[in-house]
């Protein structure tokens, strides 16, 4: 595995065929474990006022601002799990991407051997 900058000035990570099916794993394993936390956090997370004064709700609102609401564009904690989220969905479809690239070369390769077998 190796990290270098394409010729595209786009960073590239190089990964051995072996890594691929390991990192998905963790990937998916993560995704699991945070879409469970994501459920819970969506049912649960948002508290309701605790007293019947001024404080308490004050603090409810800013409680449920920080952590529940989207205030500001995605400033949430709750939307920022999202937006993990995302960002692990991702690696996962670029690591069945890398996946289905490795099998296709296999199967190149595994051709021109056959061909250069047969000659």
């Amino acid at each position: 595995m190796g990290r270098h900058r394409a010729e595209t000035g786009v960073d590239v990570l190089k990964l051995d065929v072996d890594a691929v099916p390991v990192l998905r794993g963790a990937f998916v394993d993560a995704l699991a474990k945070l879409d469970q936390q994501l459920t819970v956090a969506e049912a649960e997370l948002r508290v309701p006022a605790w007293a019947a004064d001024q404080v308490s709700a004050d603090a409810t609102t800013d409680f449920n601002r920080h952590s529940v609401d989207s205030f500001d564009h995605g400033a949430s904690a709750l939307d920022q799990l999202r937006a993990y989220r995302e960002v692990l969905a991702d690696a996962v479809a670029s690591l069945d991407a890398t996946a289905a690239d490795y099998a296709a070369l296999d199967e190149v390769a595994g051709a021109d051997v056959t061909k250069q077998g047969a000659s």
